[in-house]
């Protein structure tokens, strides 16, 4: 069989374009994800504007001390759970992406060759056909009752709310990251404490014995000392412990092993203005809330898509109105004949009757509006409940803290004058032991005193919704 040149270069225009056809369907496929090398993925409408940071750790951070910043930074930038958040945000862009390709119009192309042969029984006589074809059509929506419309506003909606939610979530870990961390520093200072409680009550176990030598002394004070002593000790102990398990709770928010070795940059222990910031009133505080917590905002953003959902699911229910377009050629290879056509026109498109379908779809929509708007009434009360005790435990932590500073002051010198008291013949064992065990909790007290301030500090700025403040 042979094709004259000019039915041979047709055929390759026709496979051209063909060609060219599905290299563009197959471009679409991939366009949501990354290649290999990682790079941006193909975004015609614009709707990934973010990029999840990679490599923010600086590759030296074992090799300093680690601020609370450092380790707020490599939470942030390594915890699975917050890139979860963030992946799902952009999920909902590529559908908002998706919603929006509503408003291009599609195009499709169709090719065949066909070659056939046949022959008869009995017969020498061959029947031999061959032809090829080549078709595009085209669709365009024109109007759909606003459906298009409502469809891509949900979308927004939805991708603006898992936005606010990945900002929530990144607020819930930088608040984790710094109760753990102002956790391990009590942990430190309580054992600094214990330390000091142990060589105190390893005085007066001292003490004790030398007078109970000289005959000053009864062997009771000598042993209720040795008791006490070995309380102090194992009180140590304890600390030591609580350290080990705050260190690797604190490790594992930025995804290392609790035996790395790596050194913490501890907080100076003192206060300034911005760490001890002067509140509103908490009902102020209660309706900056309202306006910039994300999880309200996300939401309310939610209602909305579910209103818009209503919108959508009506306008199903509506008439179509659509272009549509199409262009075909075929050409019988065996006798030379060609065949071109096209069409342009527009098709309407109603449906009369759908099983009521439609109407239990469209009261689902309503429902589940409903529903959200039920949902964001119950976040606002717990958000409310949320500020006023976050208000009520800091202002009580401020207070506190002073309180636990003139406790240590008297504690300490009531510990002073008892165990001159006694090194002198005119107080008794118990009483120094008691305002050691005093003192010993005063200073406790003390350390931890300082760190749950600030950590209150910032269980009120999370529960406005403004962690930028910490």
């Amino acid at each position: 069989m042979f094709f004259s040149r000019k039915k041979i270069k047709k055929t390759f225009e026709i496979s051209l374009c063909l060609c060219l056809l599905a290299v563009g369907a197959h471009a679409e496929k991939i366009a949501g994800g990354k290649d290999e090398t990682g790079k941006t993925p193909f975004d015609p409408f614009g709707v990934y504007d973010e990029a999840v940071r990679e490599g923010c750790v600086s590759p030296d951070i074992q090799e300093r001390p680690l601020t609370l910043f450092d380790l707020i930074e490599m939470a942030v930038c390594q915890n699975p759970d917050l890139k979860q958040s963030y992946l799902s945000a952009k999920i909902q862009a590529a559908a908002y992406g998706e919603s929006l390709s509503e408003y291009m119009p599609s195009l499709t192309g169709t090719g065949d060759l066909d070659v056939s042969s046949s022959k008869q029984d009995g017969s020498d006589v061959h029947s031999d056909s061959s032809s090829l074809g080549a078709g595009i059509s085209l669709e365009y929506l024109l109007y759909d009752f606003s459906g298009r419309s409502a469809r891509a506003r949900q979308a927004r909606y939805l991708l603006d709310a898992a936005r606010f939610s990945y900002n929530k979530d990144m607020q819930e870990l930088v608040y984790q990251v710094i109760e753990a961390y102002y956790a391990y520093l009590t942990a430190l200072d309580e054992e600094k404490s214990a330390e000091v409680s142990e060589k105190a009550y390893q005085t007066a176990l001292e003490v004790s014995s030398r007078r109970f030598d000289l005959g000053l002394a009864k062997m009771l004070d000598k042993l209720q000392a040795q008791t006490a002593y070995a309380q102090a000790v194992i009180a140590v102990k304890e600390a030591q412990k609580n350290v080990e398990i705050k260190r690797g709770e604190l490790l594992s928010y930025v995804r290392l092993p609790p035996y790395a070795p790596v050194v913490f940059e501890k907080t100076p222990f003192s206060l300034t203005d911005d760490e001890m910031p002067v509140f509103g009133t908490p009902e102020s505080l209660i309706e900056y809330a309202f306006a910039s917590r994300p999880d309200l905002k996300a939401a309310l953003l939610e209602k909305k898509a579910a209103f818009e959902n209503i919108r959508s699911v009506e306008a199903e229910g509506m008439p179509r109105i659509s272009l549509s377009a199409s262009a075909s050629y075929a050409d019988d290879l065996k006798r030379s004949t060609e065949d071109y056509r096209s069409s342009v026109g527009l098709k309407v498109t109603v449906p009369f009757f759908t099983g009521f379908s439609q109407t239990y779809r469209t009261q689902q929509a309503a429902y589940q509006h409903l529903k959200s708007a039920q949902a964001l009434e119950t976040l606002k009360d717990a958000v409310a409940q949320d500020v006023w005790r976050s208000y009520y435990e800091y202002d009580h932590a401020c207070v506190y803290l002073e309180e636990v500073k003139s406790l240590l002051d008297s504690a300490s010198e009531s510990e002073r004058v008892a165990r001159r008291s006694y090194e002198v013949g005119q107080g008794d064992i118990l009483t120094w032991l008691d305002t050691l065990a005093t003192l010993a909790q005063a200073r406790k007290d003390n350390a931890s005193a300082y760190y749950q301030l600030i950590v209150k500090k910032n269980a009120l700025l999370k529960s406005i919704g403004n962690m930028e403040r910490i």
